[in-house]
């Protein structure tokens, strides 16, 4: 009974640290496109001139 719960426990603290990693991914992301270390294009509003 243990060993199950504490395997549910391992596979959710799992998932819980790829949603961390991915948060983190995408925050430096920002920080580069606002330092200007990447170039940002988006697809999503056309481009004013």
């Amino acid at each position: 009974m243990l060993a199950k719960k504490q395997d549910e426990l391992r596979e959710k603290m799992k998932r819980l640290q790829e949603a961390v990693d991915f948060i983190d991914w995408k925050q430096q992301l920002y920080d580069d496109i606002l330092a200007g270390r990447v170039e940002y294009h988006s697809d999503l509003k056309p481009p004013t001139e």
